[in-house]
């Protein structure tokens, strides 16, 4: 199941991205070919308009926005009814949590799996 929550002070501050969908195998996973481009997208729409600390690896994506402006907001605010919106059709494979936050201990408590680079 793919999980997506935000950092301490809610969306705006930044969000985590974690787990594998599991719909379909490798290569053929719409559910995780979704997730992954809306938040790729919205990263790269980031970048180009603040400065962002992020941390991406296989399965699993932090990114912190240090400075949140308007235009941040609503980077944040599309990336997030677009998940939710799969996440309506695919309760099973992506959760979007609304509040709150994990923090890494709880992280691991609940078998989030944090994997080695892709690159």
């Amino acid at each position: 199941m793919i999980n997506v929550y935000p950092i301490k002070g809610g969306y705006r501050r930044g969000f985590i991205v974690t787990g594998h969908a599991e719909y379909a195998p490798h290569g053929m996973d719409i559910v995780c070919a979704s997730i992954s481009a809306i938040t790729q997208t919205v990263v790269m729409g980031l970048e180009t308009v603040a400065v962002i600390e992020k941390n991406v690896k296989n399965g699993y994506m932090m990114v912190e926005i240090p400075n949140p402006s308007d235009i941040t907001d609503v980077l944040i605010d599309m990336m997030v009814n677009g998940l939710q919106h799969i996440s309506k059709q695919y309760r099973e494979y992506v959760q979007v949590w609304k509040d709150g936050h994990i923090d890494e201990d709880e992280r691991v408590q609940r078998g989030y799996r944090t994997t080695q680079s892709a690159r």
